[in-house]
């Protein structure tokens, strides 16, 4: 993923913004991804990882990880937001540039609780502002967001998998 050489760059993947209703069955997301060169004053830039429904790094509805030096500072963030009101906890892992990071969450059936994960260890618990019901879909995206400077700026992703454990086997 590549701003490009412009101050609103951005690159984004998504399966579909409005993809799935959590609460319903339990969910797992999962990826691998490194960020080339942290973001700066004269660089400013904001990564999201996970499911998301907007092309800005504050969504109406998702459950993501988040890098936004500007608002969050260095490490990474665990974001639930539904009806575009945020929960964020501070993983306690500081984005190092050119690491990569195993980042999970999964999503309890009942969409009451989300466990966030860092390289398999556990860095998170949210239970408040997960996006569920009728009109709270979600669907997942990598999205790198460029908001200030010319030079761009690079996220690698290894891989992102999504899936639903169902409640009653198929």
């Amino acid at each position: 993923f590549s701003t490009g050489a412009v101050a609103n760059g951005q690159s984004c993947l998504e399966k579909s913004a409005t993809g799935f209703v959590l609460g319903v069955n339990a969910f797992h997301f999962e990826g691998r991804a490194r960020i080339v060169t942290l973001s700066t004053a004269a660089e400013e830039f904001g990564f999201v990882m996970g499911l998301h429904d907007a092309i800005t790094l504050n969504p109406v509805d998702g459950v993501y990880f988040l890098y936004n030096r500007l608002n969050y500072g260095t490490n990474w963030q665990c974001v639930t937001s539904s009806n575009s009101t945020m929960t964020v906890s501070d993983s306690g892992i500081a984005v190092v540039a050119n690491t990569w990071y195993r980042i999970a969450f999964t999503v309890n059936a009942a969409g009451t609780e989300v466990i966030f994960y860092i390289n398999g260890n556990r860095v998170a618990t949210i239970t408040t502002n997960i996006p569920t019901g009728a009109g709270r879909t979600t669907g997942p995206r990598i999205l790198l967001l460029k908001s200030a400077g010319t030079t761009a700026r690079t996220a690698q992703v290894d891989y992102w998998l999504h899936k639903i454990v169902y409640s009653t086997p198929r």
